[in-house]
């Protein structure tokens, strides 16, 4: 038969039992406790850092440029946003608006008065971009003109540094009809077509 443990031994090991877990730092407190910020390290207060996402700036550079060309809908301009490449150059903007709307852009209604091979090339100088055309405007419709001429005009305005643009056939200055028809050799800019302006501009 196994000897009785006597109750005052029983005792004494319950109380080291209760001593031990107290010297842990256990406590009696089972609710949560808060840490001033100023006690916690600052790598735990800073947000995880994210090994799948990549910075916005990041992302913009692969879209590259989006630029603004103006089509025809109706009897006025509409600009549209297209991606391009970086830092494209006005030729290159213009041989994008030469190619005509897309598709989605065609069901839309929108068209264009400029012909697909009439840009030769540009040159800036001071402001004014000269666009050297490949023929002279007796190729496209007579009603079309003004707007084949304000469709190239908006569309390099909206780049920085163009304000003015002249127009060339062979390195020589012709001239070009301004929204009311009248034709002029000078420069233009976008105040020349305020009959063609799209809405609300």
């Amino acid at each position: 038969m196994r000897a009785r443990r006597p109750p005052f031994v029983a005792l004494v090991v319950v109380a080291g039992l209760l001593f031990g877990l107290a010297s842990c730092g256990t406590g009696t407190d089972r609710g949560a406790t808060t840490i001033p910020p100023e006690r916690v390290p600052f790598d735990l207060l800073a947000p995880p850092e994210s090994t799948t996402s990549r910075p916005k700036e990041a992302e913009a550079d692969d879209v590259g440029e989006a630029v603004v060309l103006f089509f025809v809908d109706g009897d006025r301009l509409e600009p549209v946003f297209r991606p391009m490449g970086h830092d494209p150059s006005a030729l290159d903007v213009l041989v994008e608006l030469a190619e005509g709307p897309t598709r989605e852009e065609a069901r839309r209604g929108l068209t264009t008065a400029t012909p697909s091979s009439s840009i030769r090339g540009v040159t800036i100088s001071r402001g004014i971009a000269t666009v050297d055309l490949a023929t002279t405007q007796t190729d496209v419709r007579s009603d079309q003109q003004a707007l084949a001429v304000a469709q190239i005009v908006f569309t390099l305005t909206a780049r920085p540094g163009i304000g003015r643009v002249a127009f060339t056939v062979d390195g020589d200055l012709v001239d070009v009809p301004v929204g009311s028809g009248a034709l002029t050799g000078d420069a233009v800019a976008r105040e020349d077509y305020p009959e063609l302006a799209p809405p609300n501009t």
